[in-house]
């Protein structure tokens, strides 16, 4: 099974400054296919439950569009809607976890709980600070803080929290519906 790709991508690409107006969420989609992915979705990040597979393909998805925005020159607005839509894929997928894990019996869910409202009070800190920042007249890189969240999420979180449930239910024969 392929391991998970982090690539950080060490080019210059101070100068692909993005022209015209700011794209909204249904335009800004993978716009990541243009500068490369930080973190590559590969079925070593799969709990072998599709439903919750594709929310965690999404929310890669939402870092490596983070790391593009970053790489292309930060735009308030697209900064503001990237952390709008973590936030709702974040309460969505966090429920429906906690829903799953105590569906198949999973003793440790409320540790694992606790873990998702940590995790939902830093994204707290980082979007009031993002939606905080009065006139952005320095262009500060506020598309960071919300990276470095989204990094701690992937490959803090999910390939070390969600894979201990993973492995549990593979370890004691729970077979959880896909």
């Amino acid at each position: 099974m392929a391991e998970p790709q982090l690539v950080l991508d060490s080019q210059d690409l101070g100068n692909r400054r993005r022209r015209g107006r700011s794209r909204r969420p249904t335009q800004r989609q993978n716009i990541s296919r243009n500068f490369g992915e930080l973190l590559t979705w590969t079925d070593h990040f799969s709990v072998d439950n599709e439903e919750l597979d594709d929310q965690h393909r999404n929310l890669v998805r939402c870092l490596n569009d983070l790391h593009a925005l970053r790489l292309e020159g930060t735009d308030p607005d697209d900064v503001k809607a990237a952390v709008r839509e973590v936030e709702l894929l974040l309460m969505r997928h966090f429920s429906h976890e906690e829903d799953y894990l105590v569906r198949c019996g999973y003793p440790y869910v409320l540790q694992h709980a606790a873990e998702h409202r940590t995790l939902m009070r830093e994204f707290e800190t980082v979007r009031e600070n993002v939606f905080n920042l009065a006139g952005w007249g320095s262009k500060p890189d506020v598309a960071w803080p919300v990276l470095e969240f989204m990094i701690r999420l992937t490959v803090g979180h999910m390939l070390k929290c969600d894979m201990e449930y993973r492995d549990y239910f593979r370890a004691n024969g729970v077979l959880p519906g896909k």
